[in-house]
């Protein structure tokens, strides 16, 4: 699980952003395929897909997570992080 310098090597990160993401999609499709769907579907995280603030963008939500959010058609997401309120709109979804 560790590199040489004792963190966790390159292997671990993806076997475990993969089963993160697994897990996600799996949640996402039980709920949208439910027989009772929800009229709204909100995701939150603490990293910001996008923003206007200080930290910026986060390169690794865009390239794994943004994929499910417009998929499955999230209606909203919410975080923190870079401590400023802003509302942004991509491809239908609104991120917070």
């Amino acid at each position: 699980c560790c590199n040489s310098k004792g963190g966790v090597s390159s292997e671990t990160q993806k076997e475990r952003i993969n089963n993160q993401l697994a897990n996600i999609e799996a949640m996402l499709i039980d709920i949208t395929t439910s027989s009772n769907p929800p009229t709204w579907l909100l995701m939150a995280g603490h990293y910001p897909v996008f923003s206007a603030g200080d930290h910026g963008d986060t390169y690794e939500l865009i390239q794994y997570l943004l994929p499910l959010i417009t998929k499955y058609g999230v209606h909203a997401y919410f975080c923190g992080h870079d401590h400023i309120s802003e509302h942004l709109t991509y491809e239908s979804t609104h991120y917070f």
